[in-house]
């Protein structure tokens, strides 16, 4: 039997969950960016560097009572895409979005 997780690649997820997540707990998720969306829920956006932490991370979620809507890998970023270029064009929806940084706040207009 292989070993799955050997030679794993980290692997940018996000962790999509219900109601907005006070910006403190920005600090107890390090690494992940911490982001509320206009429709009621939160993202956690970053690097996941193996299954292990995946899974401690949404042991932190399951202990705040959050729940969790869904977990994504972000298979753009995993191409190596750039992030930061804005998608669409003229005509696109724009969505308000407040991401935390650890003890950082930016608010963001994306265009979708």
């Amino acid at each position: 039997m292989t070993n799955p997780s050997r030679g794993q690649q980290p692997v940018r997820y996000d962790i999509r969950l219900l109601g907005h997540l006070d910006p403190h707990w920005s600090i107890w998720f390090t690494g992940l960016t911490l982001t509320h969306h206009n429709d009621g829920t939160t993202s956690l956006h970053g690097v996941v560097t193996d299954q292990a932490e995946l899974h401690g991370l949404l042991a932190k979620v399951r202990d705040l009572g959050a729940t969790l809507l869904s977990v994504t890998p972000d298979d753009a970023a995993n191409r190596s895409a750039p992030t930061d270029a804005p998608a669409g064009g003229p005509g696109q929806d724009q969505h308000d979005e407040t991401h935390h940084h650890g003890d950082r706040e930016q608010r963001s207009t994306r265009h979708r």
